[in-house]
């Protein structure tokens, strides 16, 4: 036995909110992407390799929770696109291929 410790017991759990479900595609994607979701998106961040946001993408339509994006401005190459709703910041990888 390398040490000991205790453990405090639990007394409750919080409640945990559903995980929230987006789709990218076409993953890699050339001039368009559309994001497939069941919330609300607030924004779209596009971020390299170094952790720099490159790009704020601007919806160019919604509809039936399906947002469509430029991506023609985003050089070749693999990206976070960081997707912003209103309980939760996510981020899924897009590679831009031409």
């Amino acid at each position: 036995m390398i040490g000991s410790f205790d453990v405090a017991s639990v007394t409750s759990v919080g409640s945990v909110a559903p995980a929230q479900r987006f789709s990218l595609t076409p993953n890699p994607a050339s001039t368009e992407l559309l994001i497939s979701s069941d919330v609300k998106i607030l924004s779209v961040e596009a971020v390299d390799v170094s952790g720099r946001i490159v790009a704020q993408l601007q919806s160019l339509s919604s509809g039936n929770g399906a947002y469509r994006y430029s991506v023609r401005e985003l050089s070749q190459g693999l990206y976070m696109i960081r997707i912003k709703t209103t309980d939760a910041i996510v981020s899924e990888k897009l590679l831009i291929a031409r």
